[in-house]
């Protein structure tokens, strides 16, 4: 009797859901076969090409199993993408089974993130600078917040190694102190875009736990990543501004404290990180770029302050309070090209904003346009900036 031999085994056929786990060679022959193995490679990398532009679209079942199983993931992106860096390990993530989750929702969102992080593969970009504009770009953010002179000296040399290594910044985790109002936040917004990279802000003061920033503890049971899982996970840069809004103002039961949380983040050896929602996945977070704020330095918890580089930012003199209404404005200018590219802010409108904080120029700024806009005018008046400026009362019962 002739003895069986079995092909060798493949998944799917060019129909979804159709498995044959063993075929007989005498049922099929061998061109047969060579026919459906083709199929099936052609129809597993059209499926796979467009699981791959569904980045945050939910995915079935049978295109997971390809995606996890089928194709490759976790090669390095190519060199003329620029510095990368391997963010996690995807052997983790196929090892996960959401199976095991026994409340639904929980199995869901598992399923959920395991079909993005395998979509988004183990690799991240890291932002740079650019090596020809770097230095104008300090010197230009030094003429624009000409009280942050001090930490703008500073990183002028973190940019110069970068500069001389590859481009990337490895800044220690700068603490700039000063009273509210003195542009902190829109400095950074500005130190971002320098840096090549995104930013994210974490209110620390409105913060009870440290979940929104780590992750929520088991102990809750609507457990969801926190703010720098997201950021790594399920970002595209690996090395992001994570600004720590108001470090001086952390607050929150003992055990479940953000001071907990930040003291592990900004540790020197603190290379990895896991969520809480996600225990079973390690993300490098060793390039995350920190940067925290203060009113007032001397209520940070010792140990938390004993990590960060402090700056202490004075409130901006009148001249460059001046200069700070009108490169505001010219911002708002950028934004919006079409509506106040012709409009011009008059001498009165600047002073009338001078000792308002940057925030709340920005917003009476663009108030004010909106108002002079209507009135079909072009020079922005200072009765309008300062109605716009103006406290408004609360409104209901006091």
């Amino acid at each position: 009797m002739a003895s069986t031999k079995h092909v060798p085994h493949f998944q799917y056929l060019s129909k979804p859901g159709l498995f044959l786990p063993f075929l007989l060679a005498e049922q099929l022959n061998a061109k047969v076969i060579a026919k459906m193995e083709a199929d099936c490679a052609k129809e597993n990398a059209e499926r796979a090409k467009r699981l791959a532009s569904k980045k945050n679209e939910a995915i079935s079942d049978d295109a997971e199993k390809i995606l996890l199983d089928g194709e490759e993931f976790g090669a390095p992106p190519s060199p003329s993408t620029g510095p990368t860096m391997r963010m996690l390990n995807m052997q983790q993530v196929k090892a996960e089974n959401a199976d095991t989750c026994k409340d639904a929702d929980e199995r869901l969102a598992k399923n959920n993130m395991i079909n993005l992080l395998a979509t988004g593969g183990e690799y991240r970009n890291l932002g740079t600078i650019d090596p020809d504009l770097y230095r104008n770009q300090l010197d230009e953010l030094e003429r624009d917040f000409a009280n942050f002179a001090e930490p703008i000296d500073y990183l002028r040399g973190v940019c110069a190694l970068a500069a001389a290594d590859d481009l990337t910044v490895r800044p220690d985790t700068m603490l700039l102190n000063g009273p509210p109002g003195v542009g902190k936040t829109l400095f950074c917004q500005r130190l971002a875009a320098i840096f090549g990279t995104t930013m994210d802000i974490a209110h620390l003061e409105t913060m009870q736990t440290n979940g929104d920033l780590v992750g929520s503890s088991a102990m809750w049971s609507n457990s969801q990543e926190g703010l720098i899982f997201r950021r790594l996970a399920l970002g595209k840069i690996g090395n992001p501004l994570i600004l720590l809004d108001e470090i001086d103002k952390t607050q929150g039961e003992v055990q479940y404290s953000v001071e907990k949380a930040l003291y592990n983040l900004l540790a020197d050896t603190s290379s990895t990180f896991a969520d809480a929602a996600y225990p079973w996945l390690t993300l490098d977070a060793s390039r995350i770029v920190y940067v925290a704020t203060s009113n007032y330095a001397k209520s940070i918890e010792p140990a938390i302050k004993s990590r960060l580089l402090q700056f202490d930012i004075a409130a901006p003199t009148r001249n460059q309070s001046r200069l700070i209404v009108r490169n505001i404005f010219a911002l708002l200018q950028q934004e919006m090209p079409g509506a106040m590219s012709a409009m011009t802010l008059s001498k009165g409108a600047v002073d009338a904003l001078l000792d308002h904080p940057p925030r709340k120029i920005k917003t009476a700024i663009k108030v004010a346009a909106g108002a002079t806009a209507y009135k079909q005018k072009r020079i922005i008046a200072a009765d309008d900036v300062v109605a716009a400026a103006k406290e408004k009362a609360p409104i209901g019962f006091c």
